[in-house]
């Protein structure tokens, strides 16, 4: 009798072993999410929200597709390499991304002249080279100013938050 039960149990855990090869390689694979399509999807959008030529964006990692989980991307641009960041917002692949460190030059353009006439009392025309930059927390660039006289000044810009906000003054 003892040796049935040994020959049974034998018997058992040959047929468990197989069993629970096929459950750990079935729960070994999670769905991740296809970093090509979203990659594609964002450098898309981009172009289109930032009307500049977005040449590719890159996606590190493999992603589980679970609510919540973030990834990151960087997406080489004429304007520089933006930084992407983007969230998965259900289990079934949908996520949403955002840019970061990019700078609207016209607001800050807009900003300077307008604190120009406040302190100075001169209308100005500030041109800060281009429509979009790319430019974190702590960055420095220089815009210029010209007045009616055509007197012109340069003005430093230091980027203060990755939401854009900055202070400038005249150099």
């Amino acid at each position: 009798m003892e040796n049935k039960y040994l020959g049974f149990g034998k018997f058992n855990r040959l047929a468990i072993v197989p069993a629970l090869a096929i459950v750990a390689i079935l729960s070994g694979c999670t769905n991740t999410l296809d970093l090509n399509d979203a990659q594609g999807k964002i450098k898309d959008e981009l172009s289109k929200q930032l009307a500049t030529d977005v040449k590719s964006v890159t996606c590190s990692g493999k992603v589980e597709v679970k609510a919540g989980q973030t990834f990151n991307c960087q997406a080489e641009s004429d304007i520089g390499t933006i930084p992407v960041e983007a969230k998965l917002e259900d289990d079934k692949g949908r996520f949403s991304w955002k840019a970061k460190n990019v700078l609207d030059l016209s607001l800050i353009e807009q900003q300077i002249q307008q604190g120009i006439k406040q302190q100075l009392q001169v209308d100005v025309k500030a041109d800060c080279g281009g429509k979009l930059k790319v430019a974190k927390a702590g960055d420095k660039f220089e815009c210029q100013v010209q007045d009616d006289g055509d007197a012109k000044r340069s003005v430093e810009v230091t980027v203060n938050d990755d939401q854009g906000n900055v202070n400038w003054k005249l150099i």
